[in-house]
């Protein structure tokens, strides 16, 4: 498969939002930040996706990703790389169900759904 050298560019960039995704997520866990940290964990996730989508000439525009990863995934020839990525798949999956619990609030009944306090709940 032939890349452009717009689409390594774009890879560069990727990981390396990625990378910073990944370190702000660490630094978040090391303040129990945990709702924050797990926001910045997809999006480290979601990047070095994209990376893939875009080697296989698949890239979209959108924060889940786990069921296109997943076709690209399958139509891989090379048998290693396929079983390596298939293994990350319900990871990616269960990330996905994350993302977006911890960045708002949300009235819940009479009550208000606060991340930060549920995800210390869980957590401390």
């Amino acid at each position: 498969m032939e890349n452009s050298g717009n689409d390594i560019n774009l890879i560069k960039a990727f990981a390396k939002k990625s990378r910073n995704d990944l370190k702000s997520a660490e630094v978040l866990l090391n303040y129990m930040s945990y709702a924050d940290a797990s926001y910045h964990a997809q999006q480290c996730t979601e990047k070095i996706i994209k990376c893939v989508l875009i080697l296989n000439n698949k890239f979209v525009r959108t924060h889940i990703v786990s069921n296109i990863f997943e076709g690209v995934v399958e139509s891989i020839e090379n048998e290693e790389w396929k079983s390596a990525l298939k293994n990350l798949i319900p990871d990616v999956i269960e990330i996905e169900e994350h993302w977006v619990l911890p960045r708002y609030p949300e009235p819940s009944g009479d009550e208000i759904w606060d991340p930060v306090k549920k995800w210390m709940q869980l957590y401390w």
